[in-house]
């Protein structure tokens, strides 16, 4: 199995990947590359055929491509949940989940979203019953969950963060998930 052509950027902060499609090369990434650079890693690179990677032989190709698939990219998601809710972290979350099953909502991006996968499996891990409100987009519950008519949503940092910064003194408080600590 030949090499791919790749390239990284940045010398600190998250990873971001751009992956480059049919007729192109990294070089496609150029500007959004140098913008980023400053605050994150960046990693660029070529699929098999197309820029500087060689094309693999036919035969081989499926399982060249399943051999180099790996998490190369991984978002937090921050747990957010109405200020209504009585629990000021995510043990007493989840003993109210318990004592009071169906009564919690947490919004999803449906069917297969990352949300929903979250959200099943803190019920799963957890052994609540917290019911799911499914919404055609992720981050498209956030002014439901202002409102008080979802309880809980798991939302990226960077969906939230004006947000919060400007609002947690009104409405709110924040417990870290995944990994992710913020301020309260």
């Amino acid at each position: 199995m030949s090499a791919s052509h790749y390239r990284i950027d940045g010398t600190g902060g998250p990873w971001v990947t751009f992956i480059t499609g049919i007729a192109n090369d990294l070089t496609l990434w150029d500007g959004q590359t140098a913008a980023l650079a400053g605050d994150f890693r960046v990693l660029r690179y070529d699929l098999r055929g197309q820029g500087n990677t060689p094309a693999t032989d036919p035969c081989c190709l499926l399982n060249d491509k399943l051999l180099a698939v790996t998490r190369l990219y991984t978002t937090p998601l921050v747990m957010v949940v109405h200020p209504s809710v009585a629990a000021k972290d995510l043990k007493d979350y989840v003993a109210l989940a318990k004592a009071k099953p169906d009564e919690l909502t947490y919004a999803s991006g449906g069917p297969g979203a990352i949300t929903q996968m979250v959200g099943e499996l803190l019920k799963a891990n957890a052994g609540t019953q917290v019911r799911e409100i499914p919404y055609k987009a992720i981050g498209a519950e956030l002014p439901d969950l202002t409102g008080g008519h979802v309880l809980t949503a798991y939302l990226s940092p960077v969906v939230i963060r004006d947000f919060v910064r400007s609002e947690i003194q009104k409405w709110g408080k924040v417990v870290k998930d995944a990994g992710v600590t913020v301020a309260q």
